[in-house]
C-alpha cells in the first residue's frame, strides 16, 4: 500500500494542482489500468501453464492490447488524460469486438450472450473516463458489430436456435441503448459540475490573488511599522537603562524599608501580645455584660409590673377626680343656698332694726311692736 501510495504521488503529480473530479478520474483510470495489466499477466500466464497452445494463439490479442495500455498509461504520467482514457477505451473495445467475432463461428448465441456484457463494461469506462464522442463510437461500433453477426450467424442455426439468438441480440440490442442513455446522462451531468468547479476555482483563484495583492501591500506598511517600531524599541532601551538606574536606588530604599518593616514586624508582635491581654479582658467583660443583661431583663420585668400598677392607681385618681367634682359641684349648690338664706337673714335683720327704730320713735305707744 504505501509502495502504490508513492507510485501514484509520483505517477499522478501533474494532476494535483487540477480540480477534484479531474484529479480522481485520473487517479481511477490508473487503477484500472493497474487492474487490467495485472489480469493480463496473470491470465496468460495461467493459459500457458494449463493449455499451451491456446495461450499461443491469444497472444495475438494480449500482446497488442498489452502495449497499447503501456502506451496509454505513458499518456496520462505526461499529463494527457484524453489520448490515455482513448486509448485505453479502445483497446477494451477492440478486445470485446474482436472475442465477439471469433465465437460468431463456434458459438453465435455466446457471442451476443456473454461477450455482450463485456460490450457493456466497454460503455460504462466510457462514460467514466471519455466523452459523449467517444461513448457514441463505441456504441455504434458494438450496435453495427452485433447486428452484422447477427445477420450472418442466423444462417448457421435452426429453428429453435434462431429464436434464441434473436432473443439475444434484441436483449443485447436493448441494454446497449439503455446503457448508452445512462451513460449520455452520467457525462453531462459530470460536465455540468465540472464547469460549476472550474468557475468556483477561478472565483478561488481571483481572490488568491486578490489576497496575496493586499497581503504585499499590507506586508510593505508592515515593514515601515516595523521599522517605526525597531526606532522606538531604541528609544525605549535608552529610557530602559536610565529606568535601571532609578530601579537600583529604588531597590536600595527597599532595602532600608526593610530594616523599618522588621522593627514594625517586632513591634507588631509585642502588640499582638498587648491585643491577646486585651482579648482575654475583652472575653471576661462580656461574660460582665452578659450577667448585667440578665439583671437588666430582671429590672425591666420589675419596672413592666410598676407601670401596670401605675397604671392601675391612674385609673383610680381619675375615679376619685370625679368623685371629687362631683362633690365640688354640690358645694358650689351648697355655698349659693347659704348664700340666699344670709340675705334673707340679712334683710329680715334689716326689717328687725326698722322695727325696733320706728318703735322707739313710736315711744310707749309702739312697744307692743317690739319683737
Amino acid at each position: 500500500m504505501n509502495f502504490y501510495s508513492r507510485f501514484s504521488q509520483k505517477f499522478l503529480s501533474p494532476y494535483r494542482d487540477l480540480d477534484y473530479l479531474s484529479f480522481s478520474r485520473a487517479k481511477y483510470l490508473l487503477i484500472i489500468q493497474i487492474v487490467f495489466a495485472c489480469v493480463m499477466i496473470v491470465g496468460n500466464s495461467l493459459i500457458f501453464l494449463i493449455v499451451p497452445k491456446l495461450g499461443l494463439s491469444t497472444l495475438i490479442i494480449i500482446v497488442p492490447s498489452f502495449l497499447g495500455l503501456m502506451v496509454s498509461m505513458y499518456f496520462l504520467k505526461i499529463n494527457r488524460y484524453n489520448i490515455a482514457s482513448t486509448i485505453f477505451i479502445i483497446i477494451i473495445s477492440m478486445g470485446v469486438m474482436g472475442g465477439m467475432v471469433s465465437k460468431i463461428f463456434i458459438s453465435p448465441i455466446q457471442s451476443l450472450s456473454t461477450y455482450i456484457f463485456f460490450g457493456f463494461s466497454s460503455i460504462v469506462l466510457c462514460t467514466l473516463f471519455s466523452g459523449v464522442r467517444v461513448l457514441t463510437t463505441v456504441t455504434i461500433s458494438l450496435i453495427a458489430l452485433s447486428t452484422t453477426l447477427f445477420i450472418l450467424g442466423q444462417k448457421e442455426l435452426d429453428s429453435a436456435e434462431k429464436v434464441l439468438f434473436r432473443l439475444n441480440y434484441f436483449d443485447s440490442l436493448l441494454g446497449i441503448i439503455m446503457t448508452y442513455s445512462v451513460g449520455v446522462l452520467t457525462i453531462r451531468i459530470f460536465r455540468k459540475n465540472s464547469i460549476i468547479i472550474q468557475s468556483e476555482v477561478a472565483k478561488f483563484s481571483e481572490l488568491n490573488d486578490f489576497i496575496k495583492k493586499n497581503l504585499k501591500e499590507s506586508s510593505t506598511d508592515i515593514l515601515k511599522v516595523s521599522n517605526v517600531l525597531n526606532d522606538q524599541m531604541k528609544s525605549v532601551s535608552q529610557k530602559t537603562l536610565v529606568q535601571f538606574n532609578s530601579v537600583q536606588e529604588v531597590s536600595e530604599s527597599i532595602l532600608a524599608l526593610e530594616d523599618g518593616i522588621d522593627s514594625i514586624s517586632k513591634r507588631a508582635t509585642s502588640q499582638e501580645s498587648s491585643m491577646q491581654a486585651s482579648k482575654e479582658k475583652t472575653r471576661s467583660l462580656s461574660n460582665t455584660m452578659k450577667e448585667v443583661s440578665l439583671e437588666t431583663v430582671d429590672i425591666l420585668k420589675q419596672i413592666e409590673n410598676m407601670v401596670q400598677r401605675y397604671t392601675n392607681a391612674e385609673k383610680n385618681i381619675l375615679i376619685m377626680k370625679q368623685s371629687m367634682d362631683s362633690i365640688q359641684s354640690s358645694s358650689l349648690e351648697m355655698s349659693n343656698i347659704l348664700k340666699i338664706i344670709n340675705e334673707i337673714s340679712g334683710k329680715v335683720n334689716m326689717l328687725a332694726l326698722n322695727a325696733a327704730i320706728e318703735a322707739a320713735r313710736a315711744g310707749e305707744a309702739g312697744r307692743g311692736l317690739q319683737l
